[in-house]
C-alpha cells in the first residue's frame, strides 16, 4: 500500500502518555493520516461509537485498563478494528497477553519507532476489508 492509499485512513492512539506519541502523530498527520488520541479506553470507546477508526495503536499498559482486560474489553463492546499494540513491557507474559488477541495484528516497544509501526499499519490496513 503506497503512502497515497492511507491518506484519510482514521487512526486512534490510545495512550494515557500522549507527549510520547506526538512525533508519531506528527508523521502520520504529515502523510495525510487522520489521527485521533485519547488518553483511555473509556474514551476510546466514546470515540469508537462516533467515528469507528480504520485501525487502533494502543498502549498495553492503560492506567484504566491492563494488557489484556483492555483489549477483552474492545472484544465485549464488539469492536472490530484490527489493533496495533504499543508496550513498554518486553516479558514473554506480554508477549503470550498480546498474541492471544484475535484483533492484534502487530506490536511495537516503546519508544516507537515511526518509519517501523507505519510500514505496519499500511499493511495492516492494505490486508483488512474496506
Amino acid at each position: 500500500m503506497s503512502i497515497a492509499r492511507i491518506e484519510k485512513k482514521k487512526i486512534l492512539i490510545v495512550d494515557n502518555e500522549p507527549t510520547l506519541n506526538e512525533p508519531l502523530a506528527d508523521f502520520m498527520i504529515g502523510l495525510g493520516i487522520q489521527i485521533y488520541q485519547v488518553p483511555s479506553l473509556e474514551r476510546a470507546l466514546e470515540h469508537i461509537r462516533i467515528q469507528k477508526p480504520d485501525l487502533i495503536l494502543l498502549d498495553y499498559q492503560l492506567k484504566s485498563a491492563n494488557g489484556v482486560s483492555g483489549l477483552e474489553s474492545l472484544r465485549q463492546h464488539k469492536i472490530k478494528v484490527p489493533i496495533i499494540v504499543m508496550t513498554r513491557d518486553t516479558s514473554p507474559q506480554t508477549y503470550r497477553g498480546i498474541w492471544s488477541q484475535e484483533d492484534v495484528r502487530d506490536y511495537f516497544i516503546k519508544p516507537l519507532d515511526c518509519q517501523s509501526l507505519l510500514r505496519s499499519a499500511q499493511i495492516v490496513l492494505e490486508r483488512e476489508p474496506a
